[in-house]
């Protein structure tokens, strides 16, 4: 497979390709290495640091494993009566955009593009594997999680609030109703998405959260019972023999410079 990506490569004329091993997948990155690869520091196709749940306890044994503040959390969304639905429309998109969009003002990052989305959704929709968790107050939509199945894997891919009805706690009951969906429906793990390197390196060690992410999205996500996973980093292989001794050899050692980033997106497409 990795012979035939980079005759692909070749054949349309890409300047590289990256390759990110799955889980566990050592043997890869040293074959990886034998061909002429390179280790891409910082830039990933897949988060390297997430953290997972094992789906395959009791239910009441999964809730068991929150936290005592996450319990108590989704006991008063329900109470509250925030409702949960699960959908793989296009609105659903749109709804989702538009509170990713609120996100990304609150939490000042530059929000990827509808245009990114929709190419999402273009080539995963037509064999059902995207779907929209989201979580309304009074029929208003008030938090929703873009996720994507894979074998037998639901990951968290994207994340939008519209802030609206913190007391509510819609945010931990949406993701403990996303949990239990993916539980029902013959999913084996769910995936948490991106969580600091640093964080998940220092959880894998404790399976505490470090004192210096206690008010964070990391602590948030460690919260509901998970383990932190460490994936393997990203590698590339480009495919001019010159350009790639430059990188091997200079270009590797100024990877956090703003126009060697910049060159390797270009690359990487």
């Amino acid at each position: 497979l990795e012979l035939k990506a980079r005759q692909w490569t070749e054949t349309n004329h890409s300047c590289g390709l990256l390759v990110q091993p799955a889980n566990q997948s050592q043997h890869l990155a040293e074959h990886l290495l034998e061909k002429k690869y390179s280790l891409v520091p910082d830039i990933n196709i897949t988060p390297p640091g997430t953290i997972i749940i094992d789906l395959a306890p009791e239910e009441d044994t999964l809730f068991k494993n929150l936290t005592k503040p996450k319990r108590k959390n989704i006991r008063r969304a329900i109470k509250e009566q925030v409702t949960f639905k699960v959908g793989k429309t296009h609105d659903c998109l749109n709804i989702f955009y538009q509170l990713y969009l609120n996100t990304s003002s609150y939490l000042e990052f530059e929000p990827d593009s509808i245009e990114r989305f929709e190419n999402i959704w273009d080539n995963l929709s037509p064999k059902g594997h995207i779907l929209f968790f989201t979580c309304y107050f009074q029929d208003q939509p008030v938090s929703s999680i873009m996720a994507l199945s894979f074998c037998k894997t639901i990951f968290s891919h994207r994340f939008g609030w519209s802030k609206a009805y913190p007391e509510k706690r819609p945010n931990d009951y949406l993701y403990w109703e996303t949990i239990r969906w993916a539980k029902q429906n013959g999913y084996r793990y769910f995936d948490f998405g991106e969580i600091h390197l640093d964080a998940a390196r220092k959880f894998t060690q404790t399976d505490v959260v470090p004192p210096e992410y206690t008010k964070s999205i990391e602590s948030f996500k460690m919260g509901f019972g998970g383990k932190a996973v460490l994936y393997p980093e990203t590698y590339i292989y480009i495919q001019n023999s010159v350009f790639r001794w430059l990188y091997r050899n200079i270009i590797v050692y100024f990877i956090d410079f703003p126009p060697v980033q910049k060159l390797l997106s270009t690359v990487s497409g």
